[in-house]
């Protein structure tokens, strides 16, 4: 309900589908339904187990669609009537925005909670958070965007944040250009020991990365006896 007034007052022309007994929000809720309301907004009722036409309609002609269907404190499985709910956003044909993270997506692990919306957009609160960097939660959050809602630095710095993202300028000013001449080992010499006998996969997964990370050289030692050779020296054993 903010986020449909908030877009209101900008112009749009957004319509919130409850899903649910109106009568049975919390007080918080309350308030911005009846603000919402108040501000002449349009909402349509979708009663538990009823039809899900109200709902497919009004996608049928939105531009984005805003799943702010469960929150964090999620902690069954979505299964029937509901599950059919999350199967009409995945199938609408306009993007999904999720708040805080997909309707669906376990708060803890990331794991999905019988079926989830699948977003092309997440927008969560203060910090980045850890479930949406699982390849599950990755994968369904889309494009992550953090966003300050006034959580102080001082109590963000006594809890910590639970991950941290680091994108390609962040690392890039950790690296040096090179000199013209420079020479291999000049920018740097990795070495990863690792990999038994035949398995040999992961070590040339980690060069390769290595040599993408900067690297001028890239060194395998390991137990295999034969290892592909590919841009950096093996030793073998």
């Amino acid at each position: 309900m903010v986020i449909a007034r908030h877009l209101l007052l900008r112009g749009a022309r957004p319509v919130v589908c409850l899903v649910g007994d109106p009568r049975k929000i919390t007080p918080d809720a309350r308030t911005n339904f009846d603000a919402w309301v108040a501000f002449g907004g349009e909402v349509r009722e979708l009663a538990v187990g009823g039809s899900l036409w109200a709902l497919t309609d009004a996608m049928k002609a939105a531009a984005v669609v805003v799943d702010a269907l469960f929150g964090t404190g999620l902690d069954r499985t979505i299964d029937g009537w509901l599950a059919s709910v999350v199967g009409a956003v995945n199938d609408a044909a306009a993007p999904c925005v999720a708040v805080d993270l997909p309707s669906g997506l376990d708060a803890d692990t990331g794991a999905t909670l019988g079926v989830a919306v699948q977003a092309r957009t997440t927008v969560t609160f203060a910090h980045t958070e850890a479930r949406l960097l699982t390849p599950n939660g990755a994968r369904l959050a889309g494009k992550v965007h953090v966003v300050d809602i006034g959580v102080p630095a001082s109590v963000a710095a006594q809890v910590g944040s639970s991950a941290k993202l680091l994108e390609t300028s962040d690392l890039a000013q950790w690296i040096e250009r090179r000199a013209p001449g420079a020479h291999k080992t000049s920018a740097g010499h990795v070495l990863i020991v690792a990999g038994s006998p035949g398995k040999v996969g992961a070590p040339q997964l980690v060069a390769r990365g290595a040599m993408r990370a900067g690297a001028g050289l890239a060194t395998i030692a390991n137990m295999a006896e034969r290892c592909e050779r590919d841009r950096f020296r093996t030793f073998s054993r």
